[in-house]
């Protein structure tokens, strides 16, 4: 009688243990599976700011060369974009709250649900 209850013990103990491993495995896959795609969503996100800025740098390129035909001197032209470009930092930095940090927050929580929904 206790041989048996000392080998059913055993067996338990071994299957507990094999359980808890098991777990342990699939919270490592859980988690290595959410920080790829956190990692996937940032890497596309710095592509498209990337993206994004090359686009504005060209049409700003494309503005002066624009104003200076029309206004007949570049130096002009680059005045004026500086100052839209300072105007349009000033407007930026006074609505970032709306504007940049709100979004930014929504999306961030917007990747946290999606992955604690997984």
């Amino acid at each position: 009688m206790n041989q048996n209850l000392i080998q059913d013990i055993g067996e338990n103990f071994e299957y507990v243990k094999t359980i808890v491993s098991n777990t342990i495995e699939i919270k490592k896959i859980e988690a290595a599976e959410s920080v790829a795609q956190i990692l996937g969503k940032l890497i596309l996100s710095v592509f498209v700011i990337l993206l994004t800025g090359l686009i504005l740098v060209g049409f700003c390129v494309i503005c002066v060369i624009w104003l200076a035909s029309v206004l007949g001197s570049t130096i002009q032209a680059i005045v004026i974009l500086c100052g839209v470009c300072f105007i349009t930092l000033v407007l930026l930095y006074l609505f970032r709250k709306p504007l940049l940090y709100r979004p930014c927050i929504s999306f961030i929580d917007s990747i946290i649900d999606i992955d604690n929904k997984a």
